[in-house]
């Protein structure tokens, strides 16, 4: 997988619910789509997305077929302390990309 994108707040108060914003880029064939010759474009997904905060995961999806080229996820989370976020995409090629944020708490 290539770059990946995350949006978060510089600073949130302790207690705040806060929108986490994540993109990866993927060309996400779902093996249903031909090329322009015909031939079948194998599926290549992004399978599974999880966010850990602290050391605890606070977020986690199961992908499909259906999900879009670069997926894009929003969440929320409680700001509960300063600390780093641990975003984890993997395809179903085994392929495995982590990126992380901190997280600002006053």
């Amino acid at each position: 997988m290539a770059r990946t994108f995350i949006r978060l707040p510089a600073v949130a108060k302790r207690g705040e619910i806060v929108e986490i914003k994540t993109m990866v880029e993927h060309p996400n064939h779902s093996g249903f789509r031909v090329d322009l010759v015909g031939k079948t474009i194998p599926r290549h997904i992004v399978e599974s997305f999880t966010c850990t905060y602290g050391g605890m995961t606070v977020f986690r999806a199961t992908l499909h077929p259906t999900i879009a080229t670069n997926p894009y996820l929003s969440f929320f989370i409680v700001a509960r302390e300063s600390g780093e976020l641990e975003l984890t995409w993997t395809d179903d090629r085994g392929r495995v990309t982590k990126e992380r944020a901190t997280l600002n708490v006053l």
